[in-house]
């Protein structure tokens, strides 16, 4: 029995003899002290396998992965503190092992062969030559700038070798990078302004500096750096920060902001899964990868928000990511979208089998017509109360809602409205069913009312000042009983006649009871006059009458408007008379005289729109109509109008000056004898003078007052 046993344990235990045999071995690690530069020996069993490398720069660690090999070291960590090196862990996970050597500080460093079964690792800290390199044969092969789909600069540096040292820094406005053991052509060697590119970066500066390069960006304002590298071709990007974050619902084209802790790692030719795995060390999360990804790159990131290294990791190799809480699955972006399809699909078979539910909902202030278009993605139906056509409605609902997409019903679900009750009655699966009456209850609120009031001023200012002149000779009779002289076109005393001799004398006096003038340009409504007999020649008397007037005027008229409407909803107030007017058809006996009347009005028509912050947008057509009885024909009167229509946006219980019209008219005109009326001071004798002034002015007030009563009634 013991015989049969120990068969089967040998029979168990030979394949995994026969895999172990076939793996390789790490054997030693020595210090070899007579390097120059700082050097460690990695002795095998057989053939050394061809080493994967990377570095972390923060803490500074370098890792080699020795595929298909065994720690035959004995020693899971070796207390190594020479030069650069701080000490020498090994680990074996699976069939590779892992070297972690911890560093004082960056270095670079380089791997060759010695001897049949030996690996050298030659390690040196920055700025000192490694004794088997060749610093001569790196060089950069290019350097360029773009500006990127956000706004900022990016500094292209193509490297002839992916494992050069590259060492970041920012000094005030400018960033220097300076590239390790590598020279810059000539061609390379200028100053790039690249100001009209409109990003933080101004100019870009490449110059030798010994065995290196030094590339100075320099920039412009507050600014943001970050550097990564994917293979050969190293980037610097400068960005402008975010702005402080603010409230509302974000943009769908809004810019993706990385908030990750920041992070630097240099790797070169890793397995994507093996910086996968560090990035969930880092960060502590769970990072669940598919089977198939696969293939290695070569990243150095320096200061880079690890959610941003994630994205820069993902898009190289074609990989997506989707997150939930704190676990992340990566795969493939093809295989992420066909699994969503599949579940999306198997969402939509599991809807259409789910069962029917009927809710009535009784609306409070919108109206169930509205409600059952937006369900139903279209126009409301007419509810005409006759059963064959509610039955043919109902055919063309269950038509429109099997393909329904544009409405929040499913494709199963339908909707009707009832005007008596203002209900609307919905059958759909319960899972929709919830999330129509989440959003009924947002959309089932009263609508906001504005109080407007108006306030039209109408102010005039009327002037106007005239003076006029008569002169003229009349002949004249003294009268011993009145002691007065009584002349012809004046009062002719009882018993008093003109003789013909007196006539003949050659002058033409006048009629008898009329005034007769040879300047004859009085005002035509005079407030005051001057009548003055300034002398006789002879039996003729010359007088001399002034008339004046000045007429000075105020009015000021003042309407007040006030309206009360919904939110988006037009108002009108209107307040007049109407004029009779007489319009006559036809001419002579088939004349018809009739009476048409004609409206003069105060109107105001305002459309408000309250907007999110409390403000109101008005859309305003006012007109004020006067009747004007001044300037009438026929004793029918003509009508003043003004109007005004606009556009504005007013704060709450704010006072706008929507709009005024000034109107001053000013004229002056002169009426005289020629030549005489030129004549200095005494051409006034022989003219008249007229000024008029006046000024009219029209100002619209306007005031909205929202009337807030949804919180009061939601309570």
């Amino acid at each position: 029995m013991l015989g049969k046993l120990s068969c089967w344990l040998m029979a168990l235990l030979l394949p995994v003899t026969s895999a172990q045999a076939a793996l390789n071995g790490l054997k030693s690690v020595k210090l070899n002290d007579a390097a120059s530069n700082t050097e460690l020996l990695f002795q095998f069993n057989s053939e050394p396998p061809v080493a994967r490398s990377f570095m972390l720069e923060s803490p500074a660690r370098l890792v080699l992965d020795f595929p298909g090999t065994l720690n035959d070291v004995g020693q899971s960590y070796l207390p190594y503190a020479v030069g650069v090196i701080g000490g020498v862990q090994l680990v074996e996970a699976g069939d590779r092992t892992r070297v972690v050597i911890s560093l004082t500080g960056p270095v670079s460093y380089e791997t060759l062969r010695r001897g049949e079964n030996v690996i050298a690792l030659s390690l040196a800290p920055f700025g000192k030559a490694d004794s088997g390199a060749s610093p001569q044969a790196r060089e950069i092969e290019h350097i360029d700038f773009r500006r990127g789909e956000k706004g900022q600069g990016l500094v292209e540096i193509r490297l002839s070798d992916p494992q050069t040292i590259v060492d970041v820094n920012r000094n005030g406005e400018q960033v220097v990078v300076e590239v390790r053991g590598t020279k810059v052509p000539e061609a390379l060697q200028r100053l790039l302004d690249v100001i009209d590119f409109a990003t933080p970066v101004r100019t870009v500066d490449a110059m030798p500096r010994g065995n290196d390069t030094r590339i100075v960006i320099t920039n412009a304002g507050d600014y943001v750096q970050s550097a990564y590298q994917t293979n050969d071709l190293f980037t610097v990007e400068i960005a402008v920060p975010p702005p402080p974050e603010k409230a509302g619902i974000p943009s769908p084209e809004a810019e993706k902001e990385y908030t990750g802790e920041r992070l630097s790692l240099n790797f070169q030719n890793i397995e994507t899964r093996a910086i996968l795995q560090i990035i969930a060390d880092f960060t502590g999360l769970n990072i669940v990868v598919s089977d198939t990804v696969t293939g290695n790159l070569t990243l150095r990131l320096k200061q880079v928000p690890w959610d941003h290294a994630l994205d820069i990791i993902l898009k190289t190799q074609g990989l997506a990511m989707r997150r939930k809480d704190n676990v992340i699955r990566v795969a493939p972006s093809e295989e992420i979208a066909a699994r969503e399809k599949l579940e999306l699909e198997s969402k939509q078979q599991i809807q259409e089998l789910a069962p029917l539910v009927t809710e009535i909902i009784r609306l409070r202030y919108a109206a169930a017509t509205d409600i059952e278009a937006l369900l139903s993605g279209g126009s409301s139906g007419d509810s005409t109360g006759d059963p064959a056509a509610a039955e043919t409605a109902t055919a063309a609902a269950t038509t429109d809602t099997a393909a329904n997409t544009g409405g929040l019903l499913s494709a199963r679900g339908t909707a009707k409205a009832d005007e008596r009750t203002n209900s609307i009655l919905i059958q759909d699966t319960e899972d929709r069913l919830s999330q129509i009456k989440a959003v009924l209850d947002q959309l089932d609120i009263p609508i906001r009312q504005v109080m407007i009031e108006s306030r039209i001023v109408v102010a005039s200012d009327t002037f106007s000042k005239d003076l006029g002149v008569q002169f003229g000779i009349g002949y004249d009779h003294y009268d011993p009983s009145t002691d007065f002289f009584t002349t012809t076109g004046g009062s002719v005393g009882a018993g008093r006649t003109w003789t013909p001799a007196e006539a003949a004398a050659g002058f033409n006096t006048g009629t008898a009871g009329q005034e007769q003038f040879l300047v004859d340009l009085p005002v035509a409504a005079a407030t005051s006059g001057l009548g003055l007999a300034i002398g006789s020649v002879g039996k003729y008397l010359l007088r001399l009458e002034l008339s004046a007037a000045q007429i000075d005027g105020r009015s000021e008229t003042i309407a007040s408007p006030r309206v009360v409407t919904a939110d988006r909803a037009p108002a009108k107030i209107s307040q007049g008379v109407e004029i009779p007017y007489q319009t006559v058809e036809g001419t002579g006996a088939d004349a018809t005289v009739s009476i048409e009347f004609k409206e003069v009005v105060l109107e105001l028509n305002v459309t408000p729109q309250i907007t999110p912050d409390n403000r109101v947008i008005m859309e305003i057509a006012m007109k004020k109509q006067d009747a004007d009885f001044a300037n009438s024909i026929n004793g029918q009167p003509s009508i003043q109008t003004r109007e005004i229509t606009s556009t504005v946006l007013v704060d709450n219980d704010e006072t706008l000056v929507l709009g005024g019209v000034y109107e001053r008219s000013l004229s002056q005109s002169v009426s005289k004898v020629p030549f005489f009326g030129d004549l200095p001071v005494v051409g006034n004798l022989f003219k008249r003078t007229s000024k008029l002034d006046n000024k009219n002015e029209l100002l619209v007030f306007m005031t909205p007052e929202i009337i807030d009563k949804i919180d009061l009634a939601r309570q």
